[in-house]
């Protein structure tokens, strides 16, 4: 083609141009290259020459440098001549190259002026010969797209027509063998179900095991507990039954020794602790009056009583670690209530656990029952409706081949007793797995339900059980007291019609020895035998157990002084009363603060009716008849005594502490266990 030769020449004539601009610039190089080592060279020659002539060593030869210089010159010559011959070459090169692209230009020119062609000429005629092939090859293509068409149409039909009894046989055996493999996939499912609920069965009966032990370990411990105060008590009681048998052979002493000086022998002793008078050192008997000594009988039951009702209330106060009854109440209805409130909620989430069980089961019943019922084709019937229509598709599809082909070709249709698969069973497995997927997550959501539900059930029983050892410890400790006083009302009997919140399922009953009790009407007991304590006490007792409240023992010095002087009984016996009810000032001081409706509710209106009679009662008497001697026997304990007692009371503490700690321990365990 003319424009391929022209651009080929074209591109030809830049090649050249390029090679040339090249060429040119090594030339160019290799001419500097030559001049600055010829000018290395003078350089070098003219240092030399200049530090000889500076040495003096010989004289420069004129000559000699011009014929040098004439070297130089002609050696450049020699090097431009070079130079110039290459340059002429590659303009002949050029000149040549130049002529030859002008006559194929002029050629190009003569053959583009040229526009009208005679028919007859070659090229004409080379021209109708290619339109002719060009007709019948488009001719060709249009016969080859017509009859690929039809071959397609005809393929269609085929596949649609490809129903024969080969390709049913093969889904069939393939749909059975998914079926087996589903069965398989089943059952091995099955086993790993039954594998995990024995596993669940056997970590549930552990885990029963384990709480029973621990409900075991901690009746023991309490029992100990119990058994340990019980001793205490018991050591105390003989060591109060010592001193008060020496304080009665002191007085005895005492009296004989003060009988001879006496004239008949009829005055009785004075200032005694075994004395009839209750005051300091004087009483109001006359002279003429016999002395009456106390009985030991009545002596120790009085002592016994006072000893037991001041144990009791100092056990109480340190119990609670309150300083009022009405606290002490409040703190224990407000455990009670939270106890209750706590009951009812594991109540209703076991409630909720066995609907959800029972729904559960249903609906797994009803899903095998349905899975049976199918044959084990249970899909969504989304997938079933869209298996449907594909199939009425393919159906209208055939029929409308069938038609076309005048109803020679088409094939009968295939009579079954049984229903269309629709192509379900390769669905199948996956419709499996969902569903098992989902029964899986549930049971997963109703575990961890289960294992919420236990560890809040541990806590509450734990709670429960510390309430109600914190309970009877209190009755038992209230348990000499005297009986209430006519304001409060006495403790019902636990029978089944005398309280309606017994029958409360979330009510707390505590075992007595007359059947069950609840805890608030015991707790309501105990009050009242406080209460009782404290309504015999008059004012001027308060205000000394208030005095007493940031000592409660007293000065060591005390029990010294009542040894070395047995002559101030009563006002040791005084001394002894505030010991005896130390703190006792604080409650009726707090009970005058409270409100008359709250002091009615808890059952104790009587208090302040009770503080003016007091002052009358026959402990401040000037004669106190019998009550005094029982009262003058309470004297200050010894300081062993109250060693004794701080001691029990820091091994209380101590053991306290040391439960705390294996509680934290036990349920840090059992929370690393379950983890």
């Amino acid at each position: 083609m003319p424009g391929d030769d022209l651009s080929r020449k074209r591109q030809t004539v830049i090649d050249v141009s390029q090679r040339n601009h090249l060429e040119t610039i090594q030339s160019e190089i290799r001419k500097s290259n030559e001049l600055l080592t010829t000018l290395r060279r003078e350089n070098k020659e003219l240092q030399q020459s200049l530090q000889q002539a500076l040495r003096g060593q010989r004289n420069i030869d004129i000559d000699a440098h011009y014929h040098k210089e004439e070297d130089l010159l002609h050696n450049k010559m020699c090097v431009l001549k070079r130079s110039l011959n290459a340059i002429k070459g590659k303009n002949v090169e050029l000149t040549r190259e130049i002529e030859r692209v002008v006559e194929e230009n002029k050629y190009v020119q003569i053959e583009s002026n040229n526009t009208i062609i005679d028919e007859s000429s070659p090229i004409a005629q080379k021209i109708r010969a290619l339109e002719n092939r060009l007709d019948k090859c488009l001719i060709k293509h249009n016969e080859v797209n017509t009859i690929r068409k039809t071959y397609e149409t005809l393929l269609e039909r085929l596949q649609l027509e490809q129903g024969g009894f080969d390709t049913q046989l093969s889904s069939a055996e393939k749909a059975l063998r998914t079926t087996e493999r589903e069965m398989q996939e089943l059952i091995d499912v099955g086993k790993d179900a039954a594998r995990g609920r024995d596993q669940a069965k056997a970590e549930v009966l552990a885990l029963k095991l384990r709480l029973q032990e621990e409900h075991r370990h901690q009746r023991k411990d309490l029992e100990q507990r119990r058994v340990f105060v019980q001793e205490k008590r018991e050591a105390l009681e003989k060591a109060y039954h010592g001193l008060v048998r020496s304080i009665a052979q002191k007085d005895e002493h005492h009296a004989r020794q003060l009988q001879p000086e006496k004239p008949g022998g009829k005055r009785g002793p004075r200032g005694g602790l075994g004395g009839t008078s209750g005051g300091g050192g004087g009483g109001n008997e006359g002279p003429g009056s016999p002395p009456v000594p106390p009985r030991p009988e009545d002596h120790g039951e009085t002592a016994e009583w006072l000893l037991a009702h001041k144990t009791a209330y100092l056990s109480l106060r340190e119990a609670t670690m309150q300083t009022s009854v009405a606290a002490v109440i409040e703190k224990y209805l407000e455990r009670v209530q939270t106890n209750e409130t706590l009951k009812r909620t594991i109540a209703e989430l076991e409630e909720s656990l066995r609907t959800d069980r029972r729904t559960c089961e249903g609906l797994r019943e009803r899903w095998e029952e349905a899975n049976q019922r199918a044959g084990g084709a249970m899909v969504a019937s989304r997938i079933t409706r869209h298996a449907r229509d594909q199939h009425e598709r393919r159906r209208r599809l055939q029929a409308q081949a069938g038609s076309s082909s005048g109803g020679k070709d088409a094939d009968p249709p295939l009579s079954s007793p049984r229903k269309p698969d629709y192509g379900l069973l390769a669905e199948r497995a996956n419709a499996n797995r969902q569903v098992l997927g989902e029964f899986q997550n549930h049971l997963k959501r109703r575990q961890e339900e289960l294992k919420a539900a236990q560890e809040k059930y541990e806590a509450l029983s734990k709670l429960a059980l510390n309430v109600e050892a914190g309970v009877l410890a209190l009755a038992e400790k209230l348990a000499l007291a005297p009986p209430p006083p006519n304001g409060v009302a006495a403790m019902p009997t636990a029978t089944p019609h005398s309280n309606p919140t017994s029958s409360s399922p979330n009510s707390l009953s505590l075992p007595t020895g007359s059947g069950e009790v609840p805890a608030v009407l015991l707790l309501r007991h105990c009050e009242a035998k406080a209460v009782g304590l404290i309504a015999q006490l008059g004012p001027e007792e308060l205000e000394e157990g208030g005095k007493g409240r940031a000592a409660p023992y007293g000065p060591p010095s005390t029990a010294h002084k009542s040894n070395q002087a047995p002559t101030t009984g009563g006002r040791l016996g005084s001394q002894g009363k505030s010991l005896a009810l130390g703190g006792a000032g604080g409650l009726r001081e707090i009970y005058h603060h409270l409100p008359s409706e709250e002091m009615n509710e808890f059952g104790i209106g009587a208090l302040k009716g009770s503080s003016h009679q007091s002052s009358q009662s026959p402990i401040h008497a000037a004669g106190g008849g019998t009550s005094s001697p029982g009262l003058a026997t309470v004297d200050d304990f010894p300081d062993n005594e109250i060693r004794d007692r701080h001691e029990l009371k820091v091994m209380a503490l101590a053991m306290v502490e040391r439960e705390e700690k294996k509680a934290y321990k036990q349920l840090a365990q059992r929370r690393k266990e379950v983890s």
